[in-house]
């Protein structure tokens, strides 16, 4: 079974002025091990890649070639696939809406990744972030606490 990794534990393996910075490098370092495939959706790229290079939001602004570069050398080494949309996504963002009893502002950001996950056949997403608990579809796991 396949598992994705959620944007905020990449932004936190990558911006080593976070408190949880080696806790979060260890933690993709150890998936490597793992047989289970590892997946993302675009969605979670482009956080990365837009949180990381905002200086307004991390410590410490994070060039963008260095964090593409650094990003996608993970994304190789871990043979890790990009989910794209298909043309299904429209159930199965219905299904998580359905399941959620709708959504409203950033929340828009999560479905869109958990249908995407969903219609991949992806249910477990390792993430710090506590909205996702609200979609029951998915198995939800906090791997830095």
């Amino acid at each position: 079974m396949s598992c994705a990794v959620d944007s905020n534990i990449w932004i936190y393996a990558f911006d080593d002025a976070s408190p949880r910075h080696r806790q979060a490098r260890a933690f993709l370092h150890g998936l490597l091990e793992q047989d289970d495939p590892l997946v993302m959706t675009w969605p979670i790229v482009y956080e990365v890649l837009r949180v990381l290079t905002h200086p307004a939001i991390v410590g410490k602004r994070v060039a963008a070639p260095v964090v593409e570069k650094e990003l996608f050398r993970f994304i190789d080494e871990a043979a890790l696939r990009i989910l794209p949309e298909t043309e299904n996504h429209r159930e199965f963002l219905s299904m998580v809406l359905r399941d959620t009893k709708g959504a409203k502002g950033n929340f828009w950001h999560d479905c869109h990744i958990a249908a995407t996950l969903l219609e991949h056949g992806t249910n477990v997403l390792y993430s710090c972030d506590r909205d996702f608990r609200r979609i029951s579809l998915l198995k939800v796991i906090d791997p830095l606490t």
